[in-house]
Parts: C-alpha cells; sequence; structure tokens
C-alpha cells in the first residue's frame, strides 16, 4: 500500500483503522582518520545464525584515508561473538607481523567488552 488516495477510499469503505508504519532511527557516527605514523584497522566479524556460517574481514587505511589492503576470510560455523574476537586477532596479528602501529576500530571492542 502506498497510500494514494484510492488505497485511502478503499480502507474507508471496509471502516478498516490506518496503521502508522515505523520510520528508521537515523544515527549519526563519524569515522576518524589514524595518526601521521598509525594504520587503522577496522575489523568485523559476522554469523549468519548464532551459532551458523561466519566470515572475518579487515580493512587497512592509512592517515589520508586511503585503503593500504583488505583481508577476508570464512571461519566455519562460529558464534558472533567468536568471529569479531578473531577479527580483532587477525588484524592485529598481521599488524605485527608487518611492523606497522595500528589503531584498531572494531565493533567487538565496544558491544563485546574486548580489549588487547
Amino acid at each position: 500500500m502506498h497510500n494514494t488516495i484510492q488505497d485511502l477510499q478503499i480502507i474507508k469503505a471496509l471502516n478498516d483503522q490506518c496503521r502508522q508504519k515505523n520510520v528508521p532511527t537515523i544515527k549519526s557516527c563519524r569515522w576518524l582518520l589514524p595518526n601521521d605514523e598509525e594504520v587503522k584497522a577496522c575489523c568485523d566479524g559476522s554469523a549468519m545464525g548464532n551459532p551458523g556460517p561466519a566470515s572475518i574481514g579487515i580493512l587497512y587505511r592509512n592517515n589520508a584515508g586511503e585503503v593500504l589492503g583488505t583481508f577476508s576470510k570464512a571461519i566455519g560455523n562460529n558464534r558472533n561473538y567468536m568471529a569479531e574476537v578473531q577479527a580483532i586477532i587477525q588484524g592485529a596479528s598481521t599488524s605485527f607481523r608487518k611492523r606497522v602501529k595500528a589503531a584498531m576500530d572494531g565493533f567487538g571492542f565496544k558491544y563485546n567488552n574486548i580489549s588487547l
């Protein structure tokens, strides 16, 4: 239904009530660039179901916001929490191996109280 005049006339003729549609909430957010000598590793993990098929993804950006590299990997059947943790561990270990000072950024830090 698109609330055209014809739709509304039909509803009125049927003596039915209109229901208000839920409007999505829009939240603003911002992403900060890393410092001059840092690379930002944005990590995320997700599962389709809990547990379910899961994967992780990491995006590396420099202080100009340019993408330096990406990484994604299927991690089998897992829970959302474990997918988040594995993404953060993968991002941190890759940064350590490449001897890069990384500012880690991932939902797991905030919502799962994960600290390194």
